[in-house]
């Protein structure tokens, strides 16, 4: 089988080039053949990705369906909301009454009077 090679010029920033490099050394320092690798794995990690995206269509779509209508609901908080409040507590600035839960009515107890012996 004869296998055509390409050449290409890339540009990587310093992180990039150090870790390239300690893989290339997993290679015996052939950064081409690292590369080549990486690029097989992500093609390989793309379709394992859609095999099981097909496998477990179904479910993904009832997953998905139930998250959206519980947002359209108001059970849910949105990531943004989330996020905001995370910050607001980091700052301290948070509004109490946002992060309490809400006040449940309680029953007042009811005792029964058990007859005597």
């Amino acid at each position: 089988m004869l296998i055509v090679m390409i050449t290409r010029q890339i540009e990587l920033d310093e992180e990039c080039d150090r870790i390239l490099s300690r893989l290339a050394r997993e290679y015996g320092g052939d950064i081409d053949q690292a590369l080549g690798e990486i690029i097989r794995a992500y093609g390989s990690l793309e379709s394992l990705a859609e095999l099981s995206e097909a496998a477990q269509g179904e479910a993904l779509t009832i997953q998905r369906d139930g998250a959206e209508r519980g947002f359209r609901e108001g059970r849910f908080t949105s990531w943004h909301e989330v996020k905001r409040t995370r910050e607001e507590l980091r700052r301290g600035t948070l509004l109490h009454e946002r992060v309490q839960p809400p006040q449940r009515r309680l029953q007042p107890l009811q005792f029964r009077e058990h007859p005597s012996e």
